[in-house]
């Protein structure tokens, strides 16, 4: 399809319905009319979420996972297994776990008694009933010696030992000399909370020592740079640096929202706004969320209505449900029945459905009588209410039930917004040195994961950090900053295969101003880039050297017409 002027997407629907029809192993098909934009459907007992573009499913009781387009990728063989983890996901043989890759192949003997997710590039194992931590290579980064171990967040994991915590970095170091903790929680924004023997909260940093101990009977975990904390007189807020930066309330609880707490005290609700640094609270309601598309949902007298920021009335208070505003539209519901209102409050689909779900690409999971099936923001069904149950899309794929089986639904309204990703044969080389980064190929063009190529600049004179903006649909690039690794950089599936690649349309911007528009692909949950793209912003050259397949990266060249695609 066409996005302002920008081709997205070159996989015809033709192309996709083909790969459906495709008998799939052991699994039975479903026969569709030849309209049907979904396509025949290849059948399992059951399917979990997928993770890292495959899915675990179940058929005959026996485990494998399956892709994007309901095809078999790993048969079903196993026992048990996990999703997939940072390329690796945990399988069962007879009774021992270990590790195997997108194509199938063990790459970590089943030894252990227990096995979890590989977490920052370490992965919790159990061994002679004590917990330590694996490498990529299945050797023991962290010696299993501890009663307890959490998974690895921001570079150290909690670790358990004769009942008191402690934490390990990556290659098993301690963190603390000394440890008398009763309680300890994950590091985030660069801070852990821990309760010492004596029962006091506080927080350590990431060297280890002590940075702030708030007057307090409990304390949260910092999340996007607040954390809550509780007295015998109510909650109230705290910066990364112990700062208080609201007043006390009664109650105090995180909001959907980043940056926002629904809040009541006296009588009162509301909700704290971080940006602002204000309460915005009123007696005459019974909740009033933080806002959404603009608005804000409130309950009056027991009915839902939308105020302003300034607590005006927008949309009247005549629904006995109403959810936030979500991609344009907001869930309410009516004599019983749910349907959709605009912002402007008009209801746009009526209430007809028994239930509804949020607008996700494009797409609202309806029920009709027992049957579940999406409708457009029109209200057409474009996928019939046919299904026992629907998952909401995610990068254009769901999981449903038909029958009492489980099958993959695709998003037939983004179907010309799948291209075809084939995994790259290329070398890559930055600076003369051969770099292990992931790469495919879409339309004769590589792409990449962004982390995967600061990581490797990230000592270099092209050296770059980047930021991620979902709400403005913007990648922003850092010059001349050097990227923190968070251990989960170039870490490759070793999946061969074709994969299925979601097109998006973002902005590419540097800190000082520059931007394009440019196309980016959602690959089994990464979101990839072109490489070219992120040269000419940061300003290296990429050349191809045809005689050795190589992609060649050189940090001190500028960007110029370089032959590499």
């Amino acid at each position: 399809m066409y996005k302002n002027g920008t081709k997205c997407g070159l996989i015809s629907k033709l192309y996709i319905v083909l790969l459906l029809t495709a008998l799939i192993g052991n699994a039975s098909v479903l026969a569709a009319e030849a309209s049907d934009p979904v396509g025949p459907l290849p059948q399992y007992d059951y399917i979990e979420p997928f993770s890292e573009g495959l899915a675990a499913a179940r058929e005959n009781n026996r485990w494998g996972f399956v892709n994007e387009f309901g095809e078999v990728a790993i048969p079903f063989v196993y026992s048990e297994v996990s999703a997939f983890s940072e390329g690796l996901a945990v399988v069962r043989v007879e009774g021992r776990y270990g590790y195997m890759d997108q194509n199938g192949d063990i790459v970590i003997e089943p030894r252990f008694e227990q096995a979890g997710p590989f977490r920052e590039g370490r992965a919790v194992v159990r061994v002679d009933g004590k917990y330590g931590a694996i490498d990529r290579g299945g050797n023991l980064a962290v010696a299993a010696e501890y009663d307890e171990m959490q998974p690895f967040n921001e570079g150290f994991a909690v670790v358990c030992k004769g009942g008191y915590y402690n934490y390990v970095n990556r290659n098993g170091d301690r963190l603390l000399a000394t440890a008398r903790l009763t309680d300890a929680y994950p590091f985030s924004s660069g801070l852990a909370r821990v309760r010492d023997y004596y029962g006091s909260w506080y927080y350590i940093n990431s060297s280890g020592y002590f940075a702030f101990r708030p007057a307090a009977d409990w304390a949260d975990t910092f999340i996007d740079g607040y954390s809550i904390v509780t007295t015998g007189y109510g909650s109230y807020l705290i910066d990364s640096k112990g700062v208080r930066v609201s007043g006390t309330f009664e109650i105090m609880e995180r909001a959907d929202e980043a940056g926002y707490f629904i809040i009541y005290s006296n009588g009162r609700y509301g909700y704290y706004d971080t940006f602002k640094r204000t309460a915005v609270m009123s007696y005459q309601y019974q909740r009033i969320l933080p806002p959404s598309e603009g608005l804000s949902l409130a309950v009056k007298d027991g009915l839902y209505g939308f105020v302003d920021t300034n607590l005006r009335t927008v949309i009247p208070f005549n629904y006995s449900y109403a959810g936030k505003f979500e991609d344009g539209l907001s869930i309410v519901m009516k004599n019983g029945k749910y349907g959709y209102i605009n912002t402007k409050g008009e209801e746009v689909i009526p209430c007809i459905y028994e239930e509804a779900e949020p607008f996700n690409e494009g797409l609202a999971v309806v029920r009709v009588d027992r049957n579940y099936g999406c409708i457009d923001k029109a209200g057409t069904f474009v996928i019939p209410d046919e299904f026992g149950y629907i998952q909401g899309f995610e990068n254009g794929v769901s999981i449903a039930k038909l029958s009492g089986r489980y099958v993959v639904l695709r998003n037939p309204i983004r179907y010309e917004s799948f291209a075809e990703a084939v995994p790259s044969g290329a070398k890559i080389k930055v600076d003369g040195e051969p770099a292990d980064i992931e790469a495919y190929v879409i339309e004769g063009h590589n792409y990449i994961q962004i982390k995967d190529l600061a990581y490797v600049l990230r000592g270099s004179c092209k050296k770059f950090d980047f930021e991620y903006r979902a709400d403005a649909d913007m990648l922003i690039l850092y010059n001349n900053k050097v990227y923190v690794p968070g251990g989960s950089e170039q870490i490759k599936s070793r999946y061969a295969k074709p994969r299925a690649a979601l097109c998006e349309e973002i902005t590419i911007g540097t800190a000082y101003g520059g931007k394009v528009r440019a196309l980016s692909y959602i690959i089994a949950g990464g979101r990839y880039f072109k490489l070219r793209d992120i040269a000419a912003l940061v300003d290296f050259s990429v050349e191809w050297n045809a005689d050795d397949g190589e992609i060649v990266i050189t940090t001190a060249k500028p960007y110029g017409n370089d032959t590499a695609r």
